[in-house]
């Protein structure tokens, strides 16, 4: 397949949780409360190997990467807001 990528690792982010081939950074934005800013990154290939999210302790803000992830990998979805849950983001 053509235009296929990993993921690229944010500098500067912390390695919040991995599973499955995906790794979930924050990005340490405390400054911008209720929202923090968090990177997954997938480490095979795909055709979109980035995604960027915002999360307010409850809920992913709905931006373009939320919604195409929930709809190509919902699994994935699911762990992320489950992650960040339990991770008291």
């Amino acid at each position: 397949m053509k235009n296929q990528f990993s993921g690229n690792h944010p500098t500067a982010a912390k390695l919040l949780c991995e599973s499955r081939g995906w790794e979930l950074f924050d990005l340490g934005d405390e400054y911008a409360i209720p929202w923090r800013r968090f990177k997954l990154v997938v480490k095979t290939k795909q055709r979109k190997a980035n995604y960027w999210f915002s999360f307010n302790g409850q809920r992913l803000a709905m931006g373009k990467d939320a919604v195409l992830l929930n709809t190509h990998f919902p699994d994935v979805f699911d762990w992320v807001v489950e992650s960040l849950k339990q991770a008291g983001q």
